[in-house]
């Protein structure tokens, strides 16, 4: 049927199995307009996203923004939570929105974590993208030198927000 089935197991924890099989959805004269319909989905389901910001009016912005266009999201308060979330999680996450400053642990060296865990585990690389007030020159190589993917200024704004999950999102 041109899918694929996925299957991973923790010793004494449990297994996770994950299918996804490619269908379209069938049209209705009932349903929106393509226009009011999310952009960014994955063939199995919405894509699930997780927020990590200390911020609540940052995390309830992303979080707004992401469910316009069409993604499921979590969030975490600090890095520390985001790893523990992300280790538990067994279906995963399809990108990860990284605040750079934190208490607890910060975005940076959140994100060294999560790639040494996933490189231990055998896991591809899910596609953090940062979220920074500091723009300054160097502030991108800093994000990619920690692991980072790509990153978004803030203010978070929904097209520019879109336009960057646009490149590590299938559609």
């Amino acid at each position: 049927m041109g899918g694929h089935i996925k299957v991973e197991t923790d010793l004494g924890r449990g297994s996770s199995f994950r299918f996804e099989l490619p269908f379209e959805l069938a049209a209705s004269k009932d349903a929106p307009s393509h226009d009011s319909q999310p952009t960014i989905e994955r063939r199995s389901g919405v894509a699930h996203a997780l927020v990590v910001e200390d911020n609540l009016v940052n995390q309830r912005v992303a979080k707004a923004i992401l469910t316009k266009l069409g993604y499921q999201a979590d969030s975490a308060n600090n890095g520390k939570d985001a790893l523990n979330m992300i280790r538990n999680n067994h279906r995963g996450y399809d990108v990860i929105l990284m605040d750079c400053q934190m208490p607890v642990m910060d975005g940076y060296e959140t994100t060294r974590h999560i790639r040494e865990w996933e490189q231990s585990s055998g896991r591809s690389g899910t596609p953090i993208i940062a979220l920074t007030a500091d723009v300054l020159p160097g502030t991108d190589r800093s994000c990619l030198e920690s692991g980072m993917n790509d990153y978004v200024a803030k203010p978070v704004r929904k097209e520019m927000l879109k336009t960057v999950l646009g490149r590590w999102i299938p559609n």
